[in-house]
């Protein structure tokens, strides 16, 4: 039986993966996106999300612990996930990394709803083309600015003038 990753070797695969996660989205940042870009980064989040998978699966056998930080580390890969399904683990990842989660978990919850062809509850969204997704309003959604506040997203009137 192949034994489990140990806490200092998961950490830093943990942090090597979200490390490079975000670089790829840092890479496009000032620059015109195409869908070479793009494409090239569906790829390397394909290639994290078999590690992350098998590391969230450990995690929900209980056979490794994961820090609040490496929680949000592991939902920030299943974010950039193509598979609805796995915006559920971000919820519950984000969810269960307390205060530190709070933005993930509202972000997941976010894309989820958007891939469901829905419209979003929180503002975390945005489209390839640096436009806000749809989202449904306040009174809709339930979401008020101190609840958007207390996730670290802007409020709903910063959120509409900045885009």
């Amino acid at each position: 039986m192949e034994r489990p990753p140990s806490k200092k070797s998961l950490s830093i695969e943990l942090q090597e993966l979200f490390n490079s996660d975000q670089a790829d989205r840092v890479s496009l940042q000032d620059k015109e996106s195409n869908s070479d870009s793009w494409n090239l980064i569906a790829d390397n989040d394909a290639k994290r999300l078999v590690s992350a998978r098998k590391i969230y699966d450990e995690y929900t056998k209980g056979a490794i612990d994961l820090s609040n930080e490496e929680m949000v580390q592991l939902a920030f890969l299943f974010q950039h996930s193509l598979e609805m399904e796995e915006y559920k683990k971000v919820v519950e990842l984000g969810n269960a990394a307390g205060e530190e989660g709070k933005w993930i978990a509202a972000a997941g919850e976010d894309r989820w709803l958007i891939s469901r062809g829905e419209k979003q509850k929180w503002g975390t969204q945005f489209t390839y083309d640096g436009n806000q997704a749809p989202m449904l309003s306040d009174e809709e959604s339930g979401i008020t600015d101190e609840m958007r506040q207390d996730r670290g997203i802007p409020v709903r009137a910063k959120q509409v003038s900045d885009h």
